[in-house]
């Protein structure tokens, strides 16, 4: 389905300034509200994604952590072993593309107060199917196969 009429124009208006380029506009949105001590493990996102990946802050004003290596400093919270902590004030916009956006981890520590973000990315193309070595539980055989379209 199209994006909501508020998020496609959230989306002309990045595209248009040259936040975002025209070639992988967002087509998907995702809402994420945290509540205090709620966190966002360490990840990348699935490469089937097109980069940039950005992500709008609107409320509280954690910093993403982003890097290769993380220290797990207590349950729901990391420290860059190698890697940087990027202050996302509110009204900020944060675009992994590049090693940031395939190389590098990104998560967010236990929040102090409530957050919410707003995720834009491209999905993969229509008929797109995972690599079967990619799903959990495949076997070793299943590993070895290819994917197909």
């Amino acid at each position: 389905p199209p994006l909501p009429p508020p998020i496609t124009r959230l989306v002309d208006k990045l595209v248009g300034d040259g936040l975002l380029p025209e070639a992988a506009r967002p087509d998907s949105c995702i809402v994420n509200q945290y509540g205090a001590g709620d966190c966002i493990p360490p990840h990348t996102d699935h490469a089937s994604y097109a980069r940039p990946i950005s992500t709008l802050s609107l409320l509280g004003e954690e910093p993403m952590l982003l890097g290769t290596k993380f220290r797990n400093l207590r349950p729901c919270a990391w420290a860059p072993v190698v890697g940087v902590s990027v202050p996302l004030p509110r009204r900020s916009l944060l675009v992994l593309d590049g090693a940031s956006g395939d190389v590098a981890k990104h998560c967010v520590s236990a929040c102090s107060a409530p957050r919410i973000s707003v995720t834009l990315r491209k999905q993969p193309p229509p008929g797109w199917t995972p690599d079967v070595s990619e799903l959990a539980g495949a076997s070793s055989t299943e590993k070895s196969a290819k994917r197909k379209p």
